[in-house]
């Protein structure tokens, strides 16, 4: 899934603040310069939605739009939710709020998480 219509391939550090809230990083939100580490923050946002049904930080980013300050409450998974503990640690490490302490996509693709359902997938197939 993606939407490519303000996609740029850049080295360079960014500074525009397009697409949708919800999926923005704390450093996007925060006006702050960015690089490619903002699509680790939004693999983070959307795997979180795809188990649990909504996104983690809805009525923060209501506060930060209202200009109540741009800080993310920590991570919480709901407890109606059966939620695996490599899940919960696979987007743990990709919403980390400090771009430098979160996973690579490389490292995304070694987690024990997606090796687990890649081989689940491999199965049914």
């Amino acid at each position: 899934m993606g939407d490519f219509g303000c996609a740029v391939h850049t080295v360079n550090l960014r500074e525009t603040k397009i697409g949708s809230m919800a999926y923005h990083s704390p450093e996007q939100l925060s006006m702050k310069s960015y690089d490619s580490k903002v699509d680790v923050w939004g693999l983070g946002i959307i795997t979180y939605e795809l188990i649990v049904g909504c996104t983690p930080y809805d009525s923060d980013i209501i506060k930060i739009l209202n200009n109540e300050g741009v800080e993310l409450s920590k991570l919480k998974f709901p407890s109606e939710c059966s939620i695996s503990n490599e899940a919960k640690d696979f987007i743990n490490q990709l919403l980390k709020k400090d771009p430098n302490d979160r996973m690579s996509l490389f490292d995304a693709l070694k987690h024990p998480f997606m090796h687990k359902y890649l081989d689940d997938m491999k199965m049914k197939l």
